[in-house]
C-alpha cells in the first residue's frame, strides 16, 4: 500500500490517462464493426440471391452460414470483450485511487 502513497498525482493522471485511452480505442474498434455488420449482411444476401436465385428469406439464411459473417461476428464479439475487459480495469483502477487515498487520510487522522 505504501507503493502507491509513493506515486505522485501526475502518475496516476498519467495511468488513468492511458487506460482511458485503450477504452475509447477498443470502442472506436467495436462501433467500427459494428455499424458495419448489416453492409456485410447485406452483400451476403444479394451474393446469395444471384448465386442461388432465391427468395430474400432464403438468401437470409445462406448469409447467416458464410464464413465471412460469422468471422465479423467473432471479431465484434472479441471487440465488445476487449472494450468490457479496459473499461473495468479503468473502473478497478479509479475504485483503487478512491480507495487508497481514504487509507492514507485515515491514517494521518489515526496517527
Amino acid at each position: 500500500m505504501e507503493s502507491f502513497a509513493l506515486k505522485n498525482p501526475q502518475t496516476i493522471k498519467e495511468e488513468m490517462d492511458k487506460l482511458a485511452d485503450d477504452m475509447a480505442e477498443a470502442k472506436y474498434k467495436y462501433n467500427l464493426l459494428d455499424s458495419n455488420t448489416k453492409v456485410i449482411f447485406s452483400k451476403l444476401c444479394l451474393n446469395a440471391k444471384r448465386t442461388f436465385n432465391c427468395s430474400m428469406a432464403e438468401a437470409e439464411k445462406h448469409a447467416y452460414i458464410q464464413d465471412e459473417y460469422k468471422t465479423h461476428i467473432e471479431g465484434l464479439a472479441t471487440a465488445s470483450s476487449e472494450f468490457d475487459r479496459i473499461k473495468a480495469k479503468f473502473n478497478n483502477y479509479v475504485s483503487y485511487v478512491e480507495y487508497m487515498r481514504s487509507y492514507i487520510s485515515a491514517q494521518k487522522h489515526l496517527s
